[in-house]
């Protein structure tokens, strides 16, 4: 069974848009910068129903000893997290990518994402 491992990563959207777009499965990008996460990573969504029809409300949290996170804050980026069975799930489409919110803490980084899209991402 696939489930959520400890690690993430941001990835450039130069790195992995095109292939989104194509319907591509990314498996791991070398260039991408990984983060191992202090506690469980939390990723939820939920359907929901808007004027424009159904979507998918998801959210990501993951919290990192990694200062260098902090260059990110703000920034549309791809998220990819890790699943046990060596997969990375994305989070992102290659029409829509999620920005990237940092909250620094004493010794740890907050990363979040909120981010609604057309599709699941199945686990």
């Amino acid at each position: 069974m696939r489930a959520i491992s400890t690690h993430f990563c941001l990835i450039e959207p130069s790195l992995i848009s095109h292939k989104l777009l194509e319907g591509k499965t990314i498996l791991k990008v070398d260039e991408a910068e990984e983060y191992a996460s202090a506690d469980n990573i939390i990723f939820s969504q939920k359907a929901e129903k808007g004027s424009n029809g159904r979507y998918w409300s998801q959210t990501f949290r993951a919290v990192t000893k990694d200062g260098k996170i902090m260059r990110h804050n703000g920034c549309k980026i791809y998220v990819g997290i890790f699943l046990t069975d060596g997969s990375l799930m994305i989070i992102g489409t290659a029409a829509e990518i999620p920005v990237l919110t940092v909250t620094p803490y004493e010794n740890a980084y907050v990363a979040e994402v909120a981010f609604e899209t057309s599709f699941p991402n199945k686990l």
